[in-house]
């Protein structure tokens, strides 16, 4: 594909797809590429063209499209440095096809800090909101629910942690589908007294918006059901899910080892309840979810794990297509921007705080 190529102009919903990033490319993110694109997802690979045609070799269609680009940034890289170093990496190459709307999304499986700083520098940030969040989908059994920040702020303020509390707000309507989505605080107690001062003050600024807040949950309490939109900082928001993730493992795990160990009445016992437990695992994976959208940013922005396989890749792929044919980022950000007077009057916060 020439970079001076017309044709993504033509109404189709393209998703540039950073073929380089993640521990498993190009190999596992060009088959996810195949993989949705035989779904009709159309996907641009952005990346060394000769490598990406190799790995696609007989696979292609008119739902794929190369993008070359000469470098690739590592998951060791500092983003900064090699945003700089490296201009003609994938992922900002991506990113830069957002930027000039021929593409209506970006998807990688490579460095989260390089992504953020990609976005940020290329397509700039959403007016009005100071800090980026990652909304995730929880793997909840119970109800849809999601989560922000998954990752991208650690060192919040209580402006940050309403302010995620509104983007996650119109991300569980129009995602989730939630006519009036609660909204809880992830923290130590139920009690508004409960938690560090960031947390409380937090409270207090929810408790006087318009937003369908519930109060404080705890973590044993983030499966109850009792909230679609659950808020914590970055650094939180990732310990919880990489626990969870850790613990969801050792429990399947643990599961077949005790089957395949045991007598014919136990594994007779385990071959009825298969698919229970196939479906658990399903609802629990965060494999099956495929991305998590970036807000905060300007564009459909999606990341996914880094140790993402082919199947992972494809499923983000669908969640990425599905976030530009409802033009998502559009429409929050419009949402959020009308809010915002409401949020300066809560918070006292100004267009210019860091």
């Amino acid at each position: 594909m020439d970079r001076k190529d017309s044709d993504l102009n033509n109404g189709i919903k393209w998703i540039a797809l950073d073929a380089m990033g993640g521990d498993n490319a190009p190999s596992a993110i060009v088959q996810g590429a195949v993989i949705a694109a035989s779904k009709g997802v159309h996907v641009i690979l952005v990346g060394d063209e000769k490598v990406i045609r190799k790995e696609l070799g007989n696979s292609g269609g008119d739902c794929l499209k190369i993008f070359h680009a000469s470098e690739q940034i590592e998951m060791g890289d500092s983003p900064v440095r090699a945003m700089k170093k490296k201009p003609d990496n994938s992922l900002a190459r991506a990113f830069e096809l957002a930027r000039d709307k021929k593409a209506s999304a970006v998807l990688s499986a490579g460095n989260s800090g390089a992504m953020l700083v990609a976005a940020k520098w290329v397509l700039g940030d959403t007016p009005g909101i100071f800090r980026p969040a990652i909304a995730i989908p929880m793997p909840t059994p119970k109800v849809e629910s999601v989560l922000l920040d998954a990752g991208v702020s650690t060192d919040c303020s209580p402006e940050n942690l309403y302010q995620f509390a509104v983007m996650g707000h119109f991300y569980a309507k129009k995602v989730l589908k939630k006519e009036k989505p609660s909204i809880a605080l992830l923290n130590i107690g139920e009690e508004k007294s409960k938690g560090n001062v960031i947390v409380q003050r937090a409270h207090e600024f929810l408790s006087e918006s318009k937003l369908n807040f519930i109060g404080n949950i705890e973590g044993n309490e983030i499966f109850d059901g009792k909230a679609n939109v659950i808020v914590c900082d970055g650094f939180i928001g990732n310990i919880m899910l990489k626990t969870l993730e850790g613990t969801a493992t050792v429990f399947f795990n643990a599961f077949r080892e005790i089957v395949s160990s045991s007598g014919w009445k136990e594994r007779l016992g385990a071959m009825l309840i298969s698919g229970s437990v196939k479906s658990i695992r399903r609802k629990m994976d965060w494999r099956e979810y495929g991305g998590a959208l970036i807000m905060g940013v300007k564009g459909n922005v999606v990341i996914t794990h880094g140790k993402s396989q082919a199947s992972t890749i494809a499923n983000a792929l669908e969640f990425a297509q599905k976030l530009a044919n409802a033009n998502l980022a559009g429409s929050i950000s419009e949402e959020i921007a009308n809010n915002m007077k409401e949020t300066a009057v809560i918070t006292g916060a100004s267009d210019d705080m860091e």
